[in-house]
């Protein structure tokens, strides 16, 4: 049986693991859970995560943002339902998505629609507009965004 932590163990551990990359409020607090410190231990070691700057639900979400759309090549949508998905707000879900750079968004875009494009050998020009439409759509780009790429791109 694993031993609880005391509130002051958890908020050294949780300071610790919070300085080796970003973290939002819900994943700190799982990990208390894990911990066992629930309750009152849970919401003051978090108070203290929050007044150090251990934890900002704004900066994690600028920060999974970016990472996401420039090394994941995810589009806005996407971002955005897994920032939901992690208890972010929606001000704060929006304004890390106004900071990710257009023109390294299109061009991610432009750089998995080629790719995949490339790599299709449908001759059926509806079915291999279809196909194209729901790859990026499913990668979570804005689905006006790719029907134009489409159009451009890919007119056959």
């Amino acid at each position: 049986m694993k031993k609880e932590l005391t509130p002051s163990q958890a908020l050294s551990r949780a300071a610790a693991w919070c300085s080796r990359g970003e973290r939002c409020t819900a994943d700190v607090r799982a990990k208390l859970d894990a911990w066992g410190l629930g309750g009152e231990d849970a919401g003051a070691v978090m108070d203290a995560l929050a007044a150090d700057g251990y934890v900002d639900d704004l900066r994690y979400a600028k920060a999974f943002a970016n990472d996401r759309a420039r090394l994941s090549g995810w589009g806005r949508v996407k971002i955005a339902y897994a920032l939901r998905a992690k208890g972010i707000g929606d001000a704060a879900v929006r304004e890390a998505l106004d900071g990710v750079d257009d023109d390294d968004y299109a061009a991610s875009m432009d750089k998995a629609m080629s790719a995949k494009a490339r790599q299709m050998s449908e001759d059926d020009h509806a079915r291999r507009r279809a196909k194209l439409i729901r790859f990026g759509v499913s990668r979570g780009y804005d689905y006006g965004a790719v029907s134009r790429w489409v159009e451009e791109h890919d007119g056959r």
